[in-house]
């Protein structure tokens, strides 16, 4: 049984150098006007439960036969939970408390059950009520209300970065007043100069970011633990209306948005381990 989250703040490399100006050095929209709407911290209980189809890959169960979903199935509705498959969401989905893993209990009961894997006995164990939160990761990198310690190395990138976008920038421009093959030559160095700044900033941004994202990483499970969470979805990968596979399980309707109360909390340093 694992944990999974790791990928949930995996960050998406800025495209700062091809960006027109007006656009945020960073690459990211500007603050939205719905920031911080939603904050309570009231989850609801749930039943959902997950089961991890890597694990159930690698020891030789096909997660996605239809066999080992109605197997699934039929085990969740035994141990009165819903399952959800949260390797197939695209690391939209922290998940705080392993005891909602029922994996190995799955594995288990179907392979000691050689006829088949219908009608596996569910074992004595209490899988937890479940409370699930809200969270939108991209409002971490806003300008006026995100992640100081992130914003903060976003800002040194804009800056360590300002000259190289500004020869390249000038460069587009002689390059569109130019004409024929002098246009040709100068777009081609416009796009060499391009591709090899992105690179280096794409490097730059994991560099100065990667540490700070693994703080926030740790400081999420802090701050579920503190408040009683065991999911945490993402917004800026999976829409409130969006369903869970692959038993097309709904988000519940209530389900608290913990986008500013989280960093609050973290700029405050109530989060440190």
């Amino acid at each position: 049984m694992r944990v999974l989250g790791a990928a949930f703040l995996i960050t998406v490399m800025t495209t700062y150098l091809a960006l027109p100006h007006g656009v945020r050095g960073d690459g990211r929209p500007s603050p939205s006007s719905q920031e911080g709407a939603g904050q309570t911290l009231r989850a609801p209980a749930t039943r959902f439960a997950v089961f991890d189809s890597e694990c159930l890959a690698q020891r030789g169960i096909n997660p996605k036969a239809n066999d080992t979903l109605a197997a699934l199935r039929a085990f969740g509705d035994a141990l009165n939970v819903k399952l959800f498959d949260p390797g197939a969401l695209a690391g939209a989905v922290f998940i705080a408390d392993g005891s909602v893993d029922i994996s190995d209990y799955f594995i288990k009961a179907l392979k000691s059950k050689p006829s088949g894997p219908k009608g596996l006995a569910a074992p004595a164990v209490n899988v937890p009520a479940a409370t699930v939160a809200l969270i939108d990761t991209e409002a971490f990198g806003r300008e006026r209300a995100g992640v100081t310690s992130l914003v903060k190395a976003f800002g040194r990138v804009t800056q360590e970065f300002a000259p190289r976008k500004a020869e390249i920038q000038k460069l587009r421009e002689e390059s569109e007043a130019a004409s024929g093959e002098r246009r040709e030559k100068l777009e081609a160095e416009v796009k060499k100069r391009q591709e090899a700044a992105q690179a280096a900033l794409d490097k730059r941004v994991k560099e100065l970011t990667g540490p700070v994202y693994e703080e926030i990483g740790r400081a999420l499970m802090s701050f579920c633990k503190k408040n009683g969470l065991t999911f945490v979805f993402d917004l800026s990968k999976l829409e409130k209306d969006d369903t869970l596979p692959p038993f097309d399980l709904p988000l519940p309707a209530d389900a608290p948005d913990v986008t500013e109360a989280f960093i609050s909390a973290y700029n405050r340093g109530e989060l440190k381990p």
